[in-house]
């Protein structure tokens, strides 16, 4: 029996003991969702047909009843069971609208002729009525017994929105009751609601029948996935395809350029940068090319470059957004080089989306789940790749100290967010866990870790940060403020830490829950990564957690671990405690760049930083003197093969862009 077989026996024994678990609770929700038992027994079916076909992300909603109720909304958003919305199908006449208007006003006759009060049938006639943004939520919280966090993670959506949504729900169905009920309503407020319905649902029971449909449907949805698997075909088969078009299109190009005349080269940005900005010229002395130059009026804070990403063509200035009511959120917006000589702070800046983060679930010995409002981010790091945008969000309790690490996936052209991975344990129990993570080159890498420890310091339970920011320096690709991993500095005196290997994932898809898919695995038996950084030919990190340094070698020691597993040796910047940063040339070369406090006596209020560059070599080769920029910064940050720096030159602040030569 293969893997592909045994997962699917795995499924199938799953589906059919939640089927016998919740089938019940289903059937009741369905019922008040459509207030007809046919379209309940439908819908019922429908939802665990949809479950199964969601098992594979079912571990996100932690618990196997949310997995379910996962699949209830899905379905309850389909096509067939929009039914409230009274607005005519297309090609449907204005007749049809009337007739499905008129028929769901009036309360099911199955309902009539049921046990409910008058009062009962009142309230379910206008939960069928309610559009079905606000009943899918009330029902979750009353029938389905959900929490807010449940919810929140079933829905995908902040606690405000769902907490306004139980509110409206409320006002619609007893404005009296709303009147009374707080601002925030309490799942407690709506339980009464509930408790005035249940003797509608009490003599609901799951029919032998029904059991015996839905069993049907899931062994046909079984087929089917299993048919569009084999449709599919080989994964080999995909890439052949592609790389044929690929080398197709190569050789038309190859062609066409074979036939045209050779064009005149256009200036590079570089020598035009002064021309067209009216700004004063780049400061030299870097392998580098001006891609765009920004006015600056005063000094912008440094939290507002800190995680900035830089690209070919602009570049993505996210944010963090706390409030005292509300989850926190990272508003992500994109600059354009196109944009270039004009203020920056003044320039337009698109919104591109916003993450909106969920805290961490806190399950407790005693009844109930919830996210904990005590937990508080404690660090972020925002990253770019192709369409994807990833962020790293590390969360710390104020009373455990426990902290957590979430990973969220971004897809940029739709704005479509959501948390696709969680690390560590918000009891501050267990073993110490540590992981690191990078973006790049389509990729994301995660490496985890464990410590020998037995007993965990307060706050040290889980993710481990990073080495903290330097003033006036960015921490992209560097030891300046990473937010996503551990490194030595993070472990106790007497710890070591054992290394698990690095799983790979590649992204792709357009949708966050399923981009990341299977990961494939890249030993690395010689510990932890520290400060990893992913290119397109492997993943570079600037020395291994927890292992003691040369005291006499006057530099640092980097890796560049290949995708097959391959270590090479190089060279890295000097012993001085200073931030560091990982960048590419457009010739796949490596380099690092170092930034190191101006000794000389400015006459500015604000510290300025020498930048160096050095290229990468063997540990074997002698290195070059590294290379100056022409005059000390106030500000630096390097992302892949970008650079970015604010100089102040004849009496202008500026913030420049450069590519890596």
């Amino acid at each position: 029996m293969d893997h592909t077989q045994r997962t699917d026996d795995k499924r199938f024994r799953t589906i059919a003991t939640w089927v016998d678990t919740y089938a019940e609770h289903v059937l009741r929700y369905a019922f008040l969702y459509t207030n007809s038992m046919e379209q309940a027994e439908r819908l019922t079916v429908r939802s665990f047909a949809q479950t199964y076909r969601r098992m594979d992300i079912s571990h996100v909603y932690l618990t196997d009843k949310n997995a379910v109720f996962g699949g209830v909304v899905t379905a309850c958003r389909s096509d067939e069971f929009q039914i409230t919305q009274n607005k005519p199908a297309p090609g449907a006449s204005n007749d049809d609208a009337e007739v499905r208007a008129d028929t769901s006003a009036v309360p099911s006759q199955e309902l009539k002729a049921g046990t409910c009060s008058g009062d009962a049938l009142h309230i379910a006639d206008r939960i069928r009525r309610l559009p079905a943004d606000l009943r899918i939520p009330l029902l979750l919280a009353t029938v389905a017994g959900l929490d807010l966090a449940d919810i929140t993670r079933i829905l995908l959506l902040p606690r405000r929105v769902v907490q306004s949504r139980l509110r409206s729900a409320v006002v619609e169905i007893d404005p009296a009751m709303a009147e009374q009920a707080p601002k925030q309503v309490q799942l407690s407020d709506l339980m009464s609601v509930y408790d005035r319905l249940s003797e509608c649902t009490a003599d609901l029971r799951v029919s032998e029948a029904l059991y015996s449909r839905i069993r049907k449907i899931v062994a046909a949805t079984i087929q089917e996935m299993k048919a569009e698997r084999r449709h599919r075909g080989p994964r080999w088969l995909t890439y052949a395809a592609v790389l044929t078009g690929l080398a197709s299109l190569l050789a038309v190009d190859v062609g066409v350029r074979g036939i045209l005349p050779p064009r005149t080269a256009a200036p590079t940005a570089a020598s035009v940068s002064g021309t067209l900005t009216g700004l004063p010229s780049a400061l030299a002395g870097l392998p580098v090319s001006t891609d765009a130059q920004f006015k600056l009026t005063s000094l912008p804070e440094a939290s507002s470059l800190d995680h900035v990403v830089l690209t070919g063509s602009g570049m993505y200035l996210p944010k963090l957004e706390e409030s005292v009511d509300a989850w926190p959120s990272i508003q992500v917006r994109y600059l354009t080089y196109a944009d270039k000589g004009q203020d920056f702070t003044t320039v337009t800046k698109a919104p591109v989306a916003a993450i909106d983060m969920v805290p961490p679930i806190v399950r407790s010995t005693g009844k109930g789940t919830g996210a904990s409002a005590d937990w508080k981010v404690v660090g972020w790091r925002f990253d770019v790749t192709g369409h994807w945008a990833v962020a790293s969000v590390n969360w710390m309790s104020d009373q455990s100290r426990a902290t957590v690490g979430q990973l969220y996936l971004l897809y940029l052209p739709t704005g479509q967010s959501n948390l696709v991975k969680t690390f560590g344990s918000s009891t501050a129990t267990g073993s110490a866990q540590i992981f690191v993570s990078a973006v790049g080159d389509g990729r994301v890498i995660i490496q985890r870790a464990v410590t020998n420890s037995l007993t965990q310091p307060p706050g040290e339970s889980t993710v481990h940060s990073g080495t903290s920011a330097k003033s006036g320096t960015g921490n992209r690709n560097g030891t300046g403020g990473r937010s996503n991993g551990g490194t030595s500095s993070s472990l106790s005196s007497g710890q070591s830490v054992v290394g698990l290997p690095v799983e790979v994932y590649q992204l792709s898809g357009t949708e966050p829950l399923h981009a990341l898919g299977t990961p494939t695995q890249v030993p690395a038996p010689f510990g932890l990564m520290q400060d990893p950084s992913v290119f397109s030919s492997g993943i570079m990190f600037m020395g291994i957690a927890g292992q003691p340094s040369d005291a006499n070698a006057p530099n640092t020691t980097w890796y560049l671990m290949s995708w097959n597993g391959d270590l090479t040796r190089f060279v890295g910047p000097p012993v001085d405690g200073q931030a560091h940063y990982a960048l590419a040339g457009n010739t796949a070369d490596f380099w690092w760049a170092e930034t190191t406090p101006n000794q000389g006596v400015g006459t500015t209020v604000y510290t300025k930083w020498q930048v160096l560059m050095s290229p990468l070599t063997g540990d074997t080769a002698a290195q070059s003197p590294a290379l100056n920029l022409a005059q000390p910064v106030a500000w630096f940050g390097g992302y892949g093969n970008h650079v970015a720096w604010i100089q102040d030159t004849q009496k202008q602040l500026q913030l420049v862009v450069a590519s890596v030569k």
